[in-house]
């Protein structure tokens, strides 16, 4: 058996997000309501829009070893967007996708709205 240090735990969550070639750097955001599955490979319905597009992500380092990917997406389509799920990815698109979250209700983004999107991952203990 082989045991993770608490230094390891803490620089495996510092490096997961970091800017080096297939990184898990990108945040998307879909309208899925599917249950989330460890099977999943992308968004159930990833939005595409003007301003609601998977983006790089804001990635960082936060204690108890979490690492962070945030955005802030503002909806420049023309209509409101119904947002269920979120994800995050290691390509601007296709690629490989590290985890998708459900949201527990529906936000809406009104058109010119923003919607700020933080996603937390945690090393286990």
């Amino acid at each position: 058996m082989v045991t993770v240090t608490i230094v390891g735990l803490e620089y495996q969550a510092r490096y997961t997000n970091q800017t080096t070639a297939g990184s898990w750097q990108y945040l998307a955001i879909g309208e899925g309501d599917t249950a989330e599955s460890d099977a999943h490979t992308a968004l159930v319905s990833e939005c595409t829009g003007s301003g609601m597009a998977r983006a790089l992500a804001t990635c960082s380092y936060e204690s108890a070893f979490k690492s962070v990917w945030s955005h802030t997406f503002t909806n420049n389509t023309a209509a409101s967007i119904g947002v269920n799920e979120a994800a995050i990815f290691d390509a601007a698109s296709a690629g490989h996708m590290l985890m998708r979250g459900k949201a527990p209700a529906t936000k809406n983004v009104a058109v010119s709205e923003t919607l700020e999107v933080v996603m937390k991952l945690a090393q286990a203990v």
